[in-house]
């Protein structure tokens, strides 16, 4: 055989080694995250193969002995076939991940509670001296929420939080049931939650709040009653949950007024953890390293926000499937200097958290509702609270709610305006221009990729968002 034959039956088996490989190699990218350029580059690979064999193998006929058996069995209808159908497959397979690498293996969702945006603005004049110099006002898809409820236009955190964990209205002081029910008497039909869905698809879910773990915001997620001032009944479905298990981390403060609420109704705290099989701890330090599920129940709301979300992720991060977080910040600035520090301490730990997490998952800040709190001076290069402490002292002293300062003015209560919407991460590209605080339950749904299903179990046409 000559040297020119042999460097033709050469390129001819790298050709179709080429084939077969790329087509397995296609496989393998589409399956894993940051497939797309992979994707591309080899697909390209594996049709300069095929052009190598169609445009230059078989348009010349005049090849020796060895180089024509080798041409017929690579040109053969058989491997024509197989070949054919490995790019048909590939093809088919393109939209099906395409769909899977758009989805969010987990969910953290951070409520400021009553962190508007004027809070949000303040914050940043407070803590940085600057306009839009907290993370959140960074995060790259971002939009207005408004915050009504089923009945008022002002929203509590009890009908804000159900919206946007259930996609639907409720009244103010309901924690997750429908419009139909009658505050403190009448129930109306349970709400099914993003939490709650996350446990029927067998994700590990985890709730953290610097307020009650019995308060509104986070009791919406888990708990069902007909008004968010039934401590006893709420913190009793932690025990008692409609899907899965239950949620399998909750760090928060609020002891001592569920302890009393507890004792009230009959029961003690630690037994009823005990039997449940869910101790309550009291630190983050007691909790076992290789625990999968905790309870953490503070005295305070002091204890280390951020420490307490690392400490869920390593434990919610264990499930393969993904999970779901909720972490709430107590954002009310009734205390100004307080509110605000507590609302840059939180723009921290989503900024930290966005590190912590994977790139398949969707980090979503928003509000349930806002507080009346206004810009109204202050220069540039000066102390943006001057003067507050001694105003909220006169405050107190004149038994007023209001506070005013040259910089802001502070009047003690919630109002309607729409809050930020900010997102990253799977999904997150939903997030944006005007919305109903409804969208927001969508917006994750959608990111895991699930259906909404409606009260007769058939699924909901809830998707009504921009694609």
């Amino acid at each position: 055989m000559s040297r020119s034959d042999v460097g033709t039956v050469g390129v001819l088996a790298v050709a179709v080694q080429l084939d077969l490989r790329c087509a397995l190699a296609v496989l393998a990218a589409v399956l894993r995250p940051g497939w797309h350029f992979a994707f591309t580059t080899r697909m390209g690979a594996l049709l300069l193969g095929c052009w190598l064999r169609h445009g230059v193998f078989l348009r010349d006929r005049h090849y020796p002995p060895v180089t024509r058996t080798i041409a017929s069995v690579y040109t053969a209808p058989i491997y024509c076939w197989v070949m054919r159908k490995i790019a048909l497959a590939l093809l088919l397979l393109v939209p099906v991940a395409l769909s899977a690498q758009s989805r969010a293996k987990n969910v953290v969702l951070f409520l400021a509670d009553a962190g508007g945006l004027s809070t949000i603005a303040a914050a940043s004049l407070h803590a940085h001296g600057e306009q839009n110099r907290l993370f959140i006002q960074r995060m790259p898809h971002v939009g207005l929420s408004d915050t009504s409820t089923a009945s008022q236009v002002v929203s509590d955190s009890a009908a804000g939080m159900t919206a946007i964990v259930t996609g639907q209205r409720t009244h103010n002081g309901v924690i997750a049931q429908s419009a139909a029910t009658v505050r403190g008497k009448q129930d109306g039909e349970p709400l099914k939650t993003i939490l709650e869905y996350a446990e029927e698809r067998g994700l590990s879910t985890g709730v953290i709040s610097n307020d009650s773990l019995t308060g509104a915001t986070p009791a919406s997620t888990y708990a069902h009653v007909n008004d968010r001032g039934k401590t006893a009944e709420i913190f009793q479905q932690v025990f008692a949950p409609r899907f899965g298990d239950g949620v399998d981390v909750m760090i928060g403060s609020g002891r001592p007024g569920i302890t009393k609420a507890l004792i009230a109704a009959g029961l003690e705290l630690d037994a009823l953890g005990t039997q449940h099989d869910r101790p309550i701890l009291s630190s983050l330090d007691q909790i076992p390293a290789d625990a999968r599920r905790a309870i953490v129940l503070f005295e305070d709301n002091t204890f280390d926000v951020q420490a307490a979300v690392e400490t869920a992720h390593r434990i919610l991060s264990k499930n393969k499937k993904g999970y779901f977080l909720m972490v709430e910040v107590d954002t009310h600035t009734n205390n100004l200097r307080a509110g605000l520090d507590r609302m840059a301490t939180m723009d921290r730990v989503v900024e930290r958290t966005a590190k912590l997490v994977g790139r398949n998952t969707l980090l979503l800040f928003t509000a349930d509702h806002s507080f009346d709190i206004q810009l109204r001076g202050g220069r540039f290069g000066e102390e943006f609270l001057a003067g507050v402490d001694e105003a909220q002292a006169k405050s107190r002293e004149e038994k007023r709610s209001d506070v005013r300062i040259p910089s802001v003015r502070m009047d003690n209560g919630h109002t309607g305006e729409p809050v930020i919407a900010a997102a990253q991460g799977p999904g997150a590209e939903r997030v944006r221009g005007f919305m109903k605080n409804t969208d927001l339950f969508r917006v994750m749904m959608r990111a895991l990729g699930w259906k909404e299903l409606g009260a007769d179990g058939l699924h909901a046409s809830c998707f009504m968002l921009h694609a």
